[in-house]
């Protein structure tokens, strides 16, 4: 049987997916919350799983940089119908 979460697929096919969500707006946040948020995404992808986020500013793009730092997949999905 295959372990989704420990998958040697290459492209993240049948990787167990980890969706963060959280607020857009963090200037009511302090630098070690928003490195907590960064350790998140970076543990996401050390546990073998791909990060998915609602590609947005904020608590998933720190989460996002810590999937990155660590050479993981981080798939975003925005749900904004213009860009500002």
């Amino acid at each position: 049987m295959l372990d989704p979460l420990h998958s040697d697929s290459k492209h993240g096919h049948l990787k167990m997916k980890v969706a963060i969500s959280g607020a857009a707006e963090t200037s009511f946040l302090t630098n070690e919350n928003l490195k907590l948020c960064e350790d998140i995404g970076r543990e996401v992808i050390l546990q073998g799983a791909v990060l998915v986020s609602g590609a947005t500013t904020g608590i998933p793009l720190w989460a996002a940089k810590g999937a990155k730092l660590e050479g993981g997949m981080s798939i975003g999905l925005s749900p904004a119908t213009v860009e500002r």
